[in-house]
């Protein structure tokens, strides 16, 4: 079946109009025309027309396909196509469009047709087209097709549904398989539609994806005069600037708001997205506020430098290649204050990822680090690098256990002295503002507190991250109570890793390192390529920022160690000493 031949014969028929229900040429609306432009490569490629649709409310995805499988049927004996709704109201709706079509031919013996079956004779066999309802997953067992059209497929209550009927469709020119849906999330219902999407979009399958926004409806304006004051917000400063929408498509875009989704913004951004990014963060209940993500999404650039840490001696020394875990957008700045969280794993293939997010004081994302790792080796990493950025203040989740062992590894094998101290409700009253316990325990509250520094930094665009993978998990992340988040799609580390970071730097950046005082300034631009140099080594000659004298520091080691202390005495000496060291350093009183 050539696409031009089928246009050319649905184009001579009539189908029922949308808003009148009349019988009316079918005449191919904006939408429907870019994805027949798109489908045209594929047959231009000769490849099957497989593709996939993200599309918004009202852009005649259906009707188009719909209406291809029947000329699909029509034009080759021996055909079994099927189209399956997601409920029965559903495919009674999708079912009139090629039922009507036929209506329209001129008188001749093409069968019989039901509510639920059209079949077309042919010499060489009958070819069929039926519609069902994706109720069952055993509605694709045992079937043979050559198309297949699985309508609002991010609806279907049994994902299984996707597997058993994609694969009853032979993969060869010719074939067709259109999977279309509004979004639903990027878990539960919509999972599998939005994970299929994700592999389209990357190349790892073969369906074409395509997106069909509103804003090429010619039915989605209304009069200019209606929005003389756009743009108002960020979604409408977005949508005019980055997509080219006009006023009177914002005087539509308002008044669909409040008439067709009762006020609620995020109800047309499911159903009226602009882009896919839109479409999926706007169901699912997600942890963060569309403007939140949308600030975070313009600052994601990709690293200047990829490599790995190792230690010369006693001095951390940042090696260059390009499947190295550890991703870096700026060398350390003299003077400069840094920040570091840690999320630890077990190592094991298939597992959580050891995740690390370096934050300098006045708010940008410095270096990252993300792979599975052991504890073993995790404790190494997180003083290498924290040696390297100015001896940062390290912040490692303690909760299940790997990330303790790391801390241990890092504390008494290395002697690092500037780790994260919980700073509860009483700790104001206590000289040096910090607690004993060192590390992060994650529990109700203290998740909470984390959440609202990491969100209040974010509204008031104090903090700046750049990693792709964290601003993915806050794409993905859903709300629960208690400022509790889950995630299936997945993991959260690097976001966890971010958090822990930020809220020690919350907790104890100086004022003078959060308004960037006494150091060079970033070195961060947006858009700017990776640099073939490696970055500077680390150099005791250069001039560094003193940290903030942490009263009471060595009694809180004492008290962390008095019961073991005559395991410890080596230890506690070399914490003194390395305290020493550090003050000389700084050119601090010792």
């Amino acid at each position: 079946m050539k696409l031009a031949a089928a246009i050319t014969l649905l184009s001579r028929l009539q189908i029922r109009d949308r808003d009148t229900n009349r019988s009316v040429p079918f005449i191919l609306n904006p939408n429907q025309r870019i994805l027949l432009s798109k489908l045209q490569k594929l047959e231009d490629e000769n490849k099957p027309l497989w593709f996939m649709s993200l599309k918004a409310r009202r852009v005649g995805v259906s009707s188009i396909t719909d209406g291809l499988m029947l000329a699909h049927c029509l034009a080759f004996p021996g055909m079994r196509d099927l189209i399956v709704a997601h409920e029965q109201s559903s495919s009674d709706a999708l079912f009139d469009v090629p039922l009507s079509l036929l209506e329209s031919m001129p008188s001749m013996d093409l069968g019989r047709s039901t509510k639920t079956l059209i079949t077309i004779p042919h010499a060489k066999g009958k070819s069929t087209l039926k519609v069902k309802t994706a109720g069952n997953v055993k509605a694709g067992r045992g079937f043979t097709l050559d198309a297949c059209h699985l309508s609002e497929a991010a609806y279907y209550k049994n994902a299984e549904i996707f597997t058993s009927l994609i694969n009853a469709v032979a993969y060869k020119t010719g074939s067709i398989v259109c999977i279309e849906s509004t979004a639903n999330g990027m878990d539960g219902e919509g999972k599998a539609f939005y994970q299929y999407w994700l592999d389209a979009e990357k190349g790892k399958n073969e369906f074409l994806p395509i997106f069909l926004s509103w804003l090429s409806d010619p039915a989605c304006r209304r009069d200019p005069l209606e929005a003389p004051d756009a743009p108002l917000d960020d979604d409408e400063r977005e949508v005019m600037d980055d997509f080219h929408a006009d006023k009177g498509q914002i005087a539509w875009m308002r008044w669909a708001i409040s008439t067709r989704c009762n006020g609620d913004v995020l109800t047309f951004h499911r159903e009226y997205p602009w882009s896919a990014h839109v479409a999926f963060l706007a169901t699912g209940d997600p942890a963060f506020l569309p403007d939140e993500l949308r600030y975070a999404r313009s600052l994601v650039i990709p690293p200047k430098w990829r490599g790995s840490m190792e230690l010369s001696g006693d001095k951390p020394v940042f090696k260059r290649h390009d499947r190295g875990g550890l991703l870096v957008w700026e060398k350390p700045q003299p003077r400069a204050e840094y920040f570091i969280g840690a999320d630890a794993c077990k190592g094991l293939d298939g597992g959580d990822y050891a995740a690390i997010v370096v934050w300098r004081a006045d708010g940008e994302q410095v270096a990252a680090y993300e792979e599975r790792l052991a504890p073993e080796l995790f404790g190494p990493l997180l003083n290498s690098l924290g040696l390297w950025y100015n001896e940062a203040m390290v912040n490692i989740e303690l909760t299940g256990g790997y990330g303790r062992h790391a801390q241990t590894i890092l504390r008494d094998t290395y002697n690092y002295w500037n780790l994260y101290r919980w700073k509860g409700r009483d700790d104001k009253r206590k000289r040096g503002g910090g607690g004993a316990t060192i590390g992060w325990e994650t529990t109700t509250t203290t998740r909470e507190l984390m959440f609202a520094a990491f969100r209040v930094a974010l509204r008031q665009k104090t903090i700046k991250p750049h990693q792709e993978s964290l601003v993915a998990q806050m794409e993905k992340v859903k709300n629960n109570d208690q400022a509790r988040w889950t995630v299936e799609v997945g993991h959260d580390d690097v976001l966890c890793a971010g958090q822990f970071g930020w809220v020690a730097r919350h907790q104890y950046a100086t004022p003078e390192a959060i308004a960037g005082v006494g150091y060079e300034g970033s070195s961060i631009v947006p858009g700017s390529p990776a640099e073939s140099e490696d970055p500077a080594p680390y150099s005791e000659d250069v001039e560094r920022r003193p940290m903030p004298r942490y009263q009471n520091e060595m009694d809180n080691v004492m008290t962390l160690t008095r019961a073991r202390a005559s395991a410890h005495t080596r230890k506690i000496v070399n914490w003194e000493a390395n305290r020493q060291r550090m003050a000389k350093l700084r050119g601090l009183e010792t």
